[in-house]
């Protein structure tokens, strides 16, 4: 995906750390997934390899959101998995951030249901990402401030 991975202009001269969260004004972009001096490599939340602990805003039910590894480079989708069968999410439902995996803080949007289905006693979910991935040129770097 040609999105997957970028390359941002701060590095660890400007306090860029491995796994500060990568927002727009939009909601949940990425990671930061390798860090020099004057730039930063982030891994997108729409890459296959990275799980996202998320909660489903109006039920708070909690699963995993994944990008999708299929064939199409342009595939921004993202998949929602690990919800029970009995969960009541339905399209046009929020997903946040659930502050569980101690890399993305709580409350951070990922985006919004437009599919949902049944595969192997699970809910299956896809879930439009808030971030237009296609069309993203700036974006921020959530720092922790020392109090």
């Amino acid at each position: 995906n040609w999105f997957d991975i970028f390359t941002i202009n701060l590095g660890s001269l400007d306090g860029i750390e491995l796994n500060m969260p990568v927002i727009t004004a939009d909601g949940l972009v990425g990671r930061v997934s390798g860090v020099g001096l004057t730039w930063a490599k982030v891994t997108a939340v729409i890459d296959g390899s990275t799980g996202i602990s998320a909660i489903v805003e109006r039920t708070r039910d909690i699963g995993s959101v994944r990008g999708r590894t299929g064939n199409d480079p342009m595939e921004t989708l993202l998949d929602m998995n690990y919800l029970s069968i009995n969960t009541d999410i339905e399209v046009g439902d929020t997903v946040l951030t659930s502050g569980v995996d101690e890399i993305y803080p709580k409350g951070l949007i990922i985006g919004e249901v437009v599919e949902v289905g049944e595969e192997s006693n699970q809910k299956k979910v896809v879930i439009n990402p808030a971030v237009n991935f296609k069309r993203l040129e700036e974006v921020m770097v959530l720092m922790e401030v020392a109090e």
